[in-house]
């Protein structure tokens, strides 16, 4: 079968196509590798004819000469869909000896790989947020220990010092865990610490806000007068003045001034060591002007001051006193003429704690220009912890390891594809193969191997506590296979979220499934698959049934996508797919109401009161572990699994143990006699969800 293919790079705005050579068959790869913790960047290996010598980036006569060359958007259509899209990474010319063939090799990944290259962190919440907000200046204050000045992340200003001491440390005040270190101010008893930041207000109007974060500063409580400010300056009359928020830790007050003494708060929470969120508020209503001030989202101090215009601020100050003891860490000042919504800016500078994983994966992509598709509902993820300061991809593959998601290079753009928990859960298969198929190629691998075991798994909170589960004495438990333990630390918003967390994951690790790292479908054998094929994603279902008892323990496999490879020539296209186990993201939900979906809870322990034969079509089933099976079955059609058989069970009789089980047998192929004390349990083995 002649396979059409087509090549292209994207330049002057368009994409063009470019003459591959399919002699070399192309090579594609996406998603999970077998054994690989996580996916990997996609990428594409093929040769393009260049016998002009038009896709050499270095040849300078080449009329492509500055269009192309690292990271060059690549697109490849095969048969007439998109399978990779991606970026180009190396491009290696070649010649011939003899000069009669010039070519180029070129890799292609998808844009995990340049995102990944680097270690620079992902900018912090808050510095990520804030200059999409319109301010007129912001100071994060995330300079380093070397800094002698506060950088502008907007405007043009510098805060600067106004005294000027060694007290001072840059990079050494902790917010928070989760933020980047910030500007530690603290003083010795011969100078306060005043660090200035010049301000140009245009447009003005009749308002304007000054958010801030601080930590720490309490100091002395002995009836020393301790203090800390943040100060404005504006003009009255031409007149200059100043207004300040006043902290006076010895009464663990808090008060505004401007002139005089304004309003004043008991507020003992603010001289805590933890992070908080301050904004400062001034706005002209009527004649007078309204001053309110907000910790962490709430209003702790408010009043007005009559007969007054409001005017400009042309300076914010951060200071500390003289004697102050205990520093104060303190950043991402921001001033606006039209503050950001106050909730939202507390919810950043917390780190966004909540956000689902599916939102922060969406997010990281707007906030990098990054094209962003997804399979599932993104609100029904993981809630998450704060956002940490670190590099995107690996905030990204955080978000998806507590979400037990899968974030991938996308296939048909360049870009990102986040895959969802719950849209791998229960799924109709996307892909249905007989092993006598003629597309079925013969590298079926299926493993019986303890790479997926785990029997032993606690889950750690990124600075938080922990939870263990343990299977002691189930078939792949402790006391039968041994000791397989694991520790995983997730960003998770909370430390009740642990215990599941550990549980599922227990639970992956001890279901008694093949392993199949290699299934392979050679579509010039079965034509007829590739739309099929080439729709498929990691996380979609692929069934075969059929499977002999010679490499497969059962009649029907059941499986999900991790990866793929794909060979592609002229005359050739073959995909071989990464799979695991399907049946542990086979998932129950308790339906109270009877009708014909109803489910069922499991008993907690039952077994064959007698043996049975390979044909026989009743059972006699007893519980030696209450509850009792339902004895009235008004939801025929249930199924149940004994010895590696499936039955379908149409009707259940008795009100004491043993009771009469009505079945259909070798639901799954398997045909075979069992013996007395075989356990039954329902099939498949229901699991409430993550």
């Amino acid at each position: 079968m002649k396979h059409d293919v087509d090549v292209e790079l994207f330049y002057d705005g368009v994409w063009n196509s470019a003459p591959a050579y399919t002699r070399d068959e192309i090579q594609l790869s996406h998603g999970r590798g077998d054994e690989q913790a996580q996916p990997a960047p996609s990428e594409a290996k093929l040769t393009i004819d260049n016998r002009g010598g038009d896709y050499n980036p270095r040849n300078v006569t080449s009329p492509l000469y500055g269009k192309i060359g690292r990271n060059t958007p690549v697109r490849i259509t095969v048969d007439g869909v998109v399978r990779f899209a991606g970026e180009a990474a190396e491009w290696v010319p070649r010649r011939a000896v003899d000069g009669g063939d010039a070519w180029v090799a070129l890799t292609c990944n998808g844009p995990t790989r340049r995102l990944g290259q680097g270690n620079s962190p992902a900018p912090s919440a808050p510095r990520a947020y804030i200059p999409t907000t319109g301010p007129v200046a912001y100071w994060p204050l995330e300079d380093g220990p070397g800094s002698q000045q506060g950088a502008p992340a907007v405007g043009q200003a510098p805060m600067t010092w106004y005294y000027r001491r060694a007290a001072q440390a840059w990079g050494q005040g902790q917010l928070a865990p989760w933020l980047p270190p910030v500007l530690k101010l603290t003083t010795d008893v011969q100078t306060a610490q005043a660090l200035d930041g010049y301000l140009s207000m245009p447009g003005f109007t009749t308002t304007w806000s000054v958010d801030w974060m601080r930590s720490g500063g309490l100091g002395d409580q002995s009836g020393v007068f301790v203090f800390t400010d943040l100060f404005w300056y504006f003009t009255r009359a031409d007149v200059p003045l100043d207004g300040f928020v006043h902290f006076d830790t010895a009464d663990q007050e808090v008060f505004i001034f401007r002139g005089a003494q304004l309003d004043i708060a008991v507020v003992p929470e603010v001289y805590d060591d933890n992070p908080h969120h301050l904004r400062l508020t001034l706005t002209q209503v009527g004649g007078n002007i309204l001053h309110q001030l907000f910790l962490d989202g709430v209003e702790i101090l408010s009043g007005s001051e009559a007969g007054q215009t409001l005017t400009r601020p042309t300076r914010i100050r951060h200071s500390v006193g003289e004697v102050a003891q205990v520093p104060l860490a303190v950043g991402h000042t921001a001033v606006w003429t039209t503050a950001p919504t106050l909730a939202t800016a507390v919810k950043v500078a917390f780190g966004r704690p909540g956000e689902t994983a599916g939102r922060r994966v969406e997010r990281l992509c707007a906030e990098h220009s990054i094209p962003f598709t997804s399979t599932g509902d993104l609100d029904d993820t993981a809630a998450l912890g704060p956002q940490y300061a670190d590099t995107l991809t690996a905030i990204a593959h955080e978000a998806a390891a507590a979400d037990l998601g899968i974030v991938t290079d996308a296939v048909d753009v360049v870009g990102l594809h986040y895959r969802t928990r719950a849209s791998v859960y229960d799924q109709a298969a996307a892909l249905e193969l007989e092993f006598t198929d003629a597309g079925v190629a013969p590298t079926l691998d299926p493993a019986v191997d303890d790479q997926l075991v785990r029997n032993d798994v606690t889950a750690k909170r990124r600075d938080g506590s922990e939870a263990r589960a343990l299977d002691q004495d189930g078939p792949l438990g402790v006391d039968s296979i041994g000791r397989y333990d694991t520790t995983v630390t997730l960003n998770v918003a909370g430390d009740g979220f642990l215990p599941s967390q550990a549980g599922w994951r227990l639970h992956l690790g001890t279901t008694d499934e093949d392993r199949w790292p290699r299934v392979a479908v050679d579509l010039d054998a079965a034509p007829e698959l590739t739309a099929v094929v080439a729709a498929l994603r990691a996380g979609d279902l692929v069934t075969i049934d059929g499977l002999p008892a010679e490499i497969a323990g059962a009649g029907r496999a059941e499986l999900l996508v991790q990866g793929w490879s794909e060979t592609i020539g002229s005359h050739r296209r073959l995909v071989t797919f990464t799979c695991t186990p399907a049946p542990p993201w086979q998932v129950s939900e308790y339906e109270a109401a009877t009708g014909a979906t109803a489910n069922k809870y499991d008993t907690a322990g039952s077994q064959l009161a007698a043996a049975v034969s390979a044909v026989a079509g009743t059972l006699s089933v007893a519980t030696v572990i209450k509850p009792l099976w339902t004895a009235a079955d008004p939801e025929d059609g249930f199924y149940v699994i004994i010895g590696g058989e499936v039955m379908q069970v149409t009707d259940v009789s008795g009100a004491a143990s043993p009771q009469t089980f009505t079945v259909v047998r070798s639901i799954n192929g398997v045909a075979k006699a069992h013996p007395a004390g075989e356990a039954v349990r329902l099939y498949p083995t229901p699991r409430y969800a993550l």
